[in-house]
């Protein structure tokens, strides 16, 4: 689940069962005996930041920071203050008090622009100006329909591109040579794509591209 940066908000936090018999829904507990930690994860900080709140039990949205309430069957409301959501990154939150079980949940604060461009009322989407429908129906297109893929090769020891690789596989097993150890690929118009060195030339066990 995401998170909107720097941004108040309230989550629901549970459900809290009854560590004797882990189902009976803990649905009265001191709200400001609960201990409840943030550990924010970010990519400047080698370690999680550890922030310990104190709930409140004055209530939903009180005007305090941290209002704690319990909403039904051992799950409780807590809001989060502008300071709890700072971080960008993966944010988690545990609860711990006697009697119950322990109770955590997994966020990811994103920046407010990737929140409001995902989640907001008229959200467009991440991609601003461009259809994902469009694009991936240009990318099957390409592709997939009667436009011709560019023939090319990668040269020995570099990556290669999509189309490189369905070239390189249909040279491979479509049309070859071989001459004493040397193993010769042709390219659609017949000449040279790529060669290969066979360990043995009447037993081969094993091959490396030379070109």
């Amino acid at each position: 689940m995401f998170l909107r940066q720097s941004t108040k908000t309230s989550i629901v936090l549970g459900p809290f069962v009854d560590d004797t018999d882990g189902k009976t829904a803990e649905t009265g507990l001191t709200v400001g005996s609960i201990d409840v930690d943030l550990y924010k994860f970010s990519n400047t900080v080698p370690q999680a930041i550890t922030t310990a709140i104190t709930p409140n039990a004055s209530g939903s949205d009180s005007g305090n920071a941290n209002d704690m309430v319990h909403i039904a069957n051992g799950y409780y409301s807590l809001e989060l203050s502008t300071g709890n959501t700072d971080t960008c990154g993966p944010l988690k939150i545990t609860a711990n008090i006697s009697g119950a079980l322990p109770v955590w949940i997994d966020f990811h604060v994103v920046e407010e622009a990737i929140y409001d461009a995902l989640f907001a009322g008229s959200a467009t989407g991440a991609f601003t100006g461009v259809s994902v429908n469009a694009l991936t129906s240009a990318a099957l297109t390409d592709v997939w329909s009667t436009v011709d893929l560019a023939e090319s090769y990668a040269p020995d020891g570099e990556t290669a591109t999509a189309a490189e690789l369905l070239y390189m596989i249909w040279s491979a097993i479509q049309e070859f040579g071989i001459s004493g150890t040397t193993i010769t690929s042709k390219r659609v118009n017949s000449t040279t794509a790529m060669t290969w060195r066979i360990d043995d030339s009447a037993s081969p066990t094993s091959r490396e591209r030379l070109s």
